[in-house]
């Protein structure tokens, strides 16, 4: 339908230009939960999860960043509302 992203790919620009390491993470968990499940909404959800996690443990920025990575897991996480109820 051509309606746009989900802020999955937009999320993982963001995390390259931060921090490569983020990146490396979110690339990680994606694929491992892609080819293991064949579901590429759970692996977006659960890698941006994951990179947001580490970034917040790992990341040497300060608190407003952290939380502008909080409010990118947030969005992606409301984008991806239907596909949630579907995969539950």
């Amino acid at each position: 339908g051509f309606n746009g992203g989900k802020a999955v790919a937009t999320t993982c620009g963001i995390y390259f230009i931060m921090d490569y390491r983020i990146l490396v993470v979110f690339a990680i968990v994606f694929f491992i939960l892609v080819f293991a499940t064949c579901y590429v909404s759970l692996g977006s959800l659960s890698s941006s999860l994951a990179g947001t996690i580490f970034a917040l443990i790992f990341s040497p920025y300060g608190a407003w960043v952290k939380v502008a990575f909080l409010a990118l897991v947030a969005i992606i996480f409301y984008r991806h509302s239907s596909n949630i109820g579907r995969l539950l």
